[in-house]
């Protein structure tokens, strides 16, 4: 599988890009289901855009509502690997922060990621 890069220009035009949004999209984006492991709470919304189709994904922590992550990601038309464009986190908890021994970066990348 080739690797398809994107340059900032390229990512700047994706995020500004138009996007009709579904009905009641609010809602289905803030409806967090537990996940099987019930350490945390999920939920994503896909958008169709010109270039593309876009998602949307929340992943909260259930026990510490301040540890969450955000992602916007694009997937190209005929296409089936999906990039992160954007990547927004929230503050792990310290007891987290403790065990790991290292921060969570709020961080934008171009990469791809594994969908499902």
């Amino acid at each position: 599988m080739a690797v398809v890069r994107f340059t900032d220009a390229e990512v700047s035009q994706l995020i500004d890009e138009r996007k009709q949004l579904p009905r009641r999209w609010e809602r289905r984006l803030l409806m967090l289901r537990p996940k099987k492991e019930l350490s945390q709470r999920r939920s994503g919304l896909v958008i169709r855009g010109e270039s593309g189709e876009f998602e949307v994904k929340v992943r909260q922590a259930v026990d510490y509502p301040l540890d969450f992550s955000v992602i916007v990601a694009f997937r190209k038309k005929n296409e089936s690997s999906w990039f992160i464009l954007r990547r927004y986190n929230g503050r792990p908890s310290s007891a987290a922060y403790q065990q790991t021994g290292s921060r969570v970066k709020t961080s934008d990348s171009w990469v791809p990621y594994p969908h499902g």
